[in-house]
């Protein structure tokens, strides 16, 4: 009975993220470039991520995304791609995750990237494979997440949420530029 509401939420946001790409405009309002740019400064102040913003080329950041898991699990974020300090393009970050896993949470992450190549292979809309374990209770976590390699990086911040999970999925990350004015 209790899994009821998980199993539709995570529905539900799977739908959206395959219903999103739809949408024609990719252009941030008002609100969506104030919130991106707070994040990002938000970021910037958490000393340890200071080589990584220095090296990278570019980075995209999410302000808020959102997981949900009973034995399967789905969370989707929006954000947007910074170069040199300016949005870029807006994209979205499906995951599907399948194991021991139970609970919501609600995060924010940014990934940097340091080449141009990394930064070309990224928005395919392929699949990427993922391997989670941790636990997390409300601004409180632990983690272990194997999202690193030499190109790219990327940390997760957790605000919000109650989740245990040991589990195994996907990543799908979506861009699209912004288009220049006609």
């Amino acid at each position: 009975m209790t899994r009821r509401p998980l199993i539709v939420a995570t529905l539900v946001l799977t739908l959206q993220a395959c219903i999103w790409p739809l949408i024609p405009t990719n252009v941030p309002s008002e609100q969506e470039r104030d919130k991106a740019q707070r994040t990002v400064a938000e970021f910037i102040e958490l000393e340890q991520l200071t080589p990584y913003f220095e090296a990278a080329i570019a980075y995209a950041v999410y302000p808020s995304a959102f997981r949900a898991s009973t034995g399967f699990g789905g969370g989707y974020g929006r954000g947007w791609l910074f170069r040199e300090g300016a949005i870029v393009g807006r994209t979205t970050m499906l995951q599907i995750t399948l194991g021991a896993n139970l609970g919501v949470q609600w995060y924010r992450q940014i990934l940097f990237f340091k080449t141009e190549d990394a930064l070309r292979r990224w928005p395919r809309g392929t699949f990427e494979f993922a391997g989670e374990a941790g636990a997390a209770a409300g601004t409180w976590g632990a983690a272990a997440s194997p999202s690193f390699n030499t190109e790219v990086a990327l940390f997760t911040e957790l605000r919000a949420g109650l989740l245990v999970e040991a589990s195994v999925g996907t990543h799908r990350y979506e861009y699209a530029p912004i288009e220049a004015p006609q």
